[in-house]
């Protein structure tokens, strides 16, 4: 009794058109499912930047696969690395940033970002960090990751450490 309602239940659907891009796609996505379940942003980001030869998701898990801290640190969301493109580049990681940055820049960036946040996640790793749940404040990663994309950590190590214990301990990111 119960069951046969799945078979009759009709599901939402909307047909699109093969020709149409895969931006446009994703304005169509992000708009339906912006009345439904709310949707990360990594999820809105993986919809802009999805493209026949580059599909964000597997770009990540495969590099997060390859090094076992991103996953410590990172868990399944990817979004740290969009964040750290993001206050390199825009200067601000809120959602609407983050929604401005388009997929070519996201696809071209992506490996030197991904790279950075490696050597952030292994600069607080080197600190004594085992995982995010060891930092101060998780948000110190996105700074830490955007200056990795343009210096090395390690050479100014006491630089950013003095950075990491201040902000920690004046409570600096204790607030959005």
């Amino acid at each position: 009794h119960v069951l046969s309602n799945a078979h009759s239940y009709k599901f939402p659907a909307m047909m699109l058109d093969n020709s149409l891009e895969p931006p446009a796609v994703a304005r169509i996505f992000e708009r339906i499912n912006k009345t439904g379940m709310r949707l990360s942003i990594f999820d809105l980001l993986v919809a802009r930047s999805y493209r026949d030869d580059w599909n964000l998701p597997e770009v990540w898990l495969e590099g997060r696969d390859e090094e076992p801290i991103l996953k410590k640190f990172l868990g399944e969301d990817g979004l740290v690395v969009v964040q750290a493109l993001a206050l390199s580049t825009v200067g601000d990681v809120r959602r609407p940033a983050l929604l401005k940055i388009d997929a070519e820049t996201i696809k071209r960036e992506w490996a030197q970002y991904n790279s950075a946040t490696l050597e952030a996640c292994n600069f607080f790793a080197r600190l004594g960090c085992r995982d995010s749940d060891w930092l101060p404040y998780a948000t110190q990663l996105v700074p830490l990751a955007a200056l990795a994309a343009e210096h090395d950590l390690s050479a100014n190590a006491l630089l950013f450490e003095a950075w990491l214990w201040g902000t920690s301990f004046t409570g600096r990111y204790n607030v959005a």
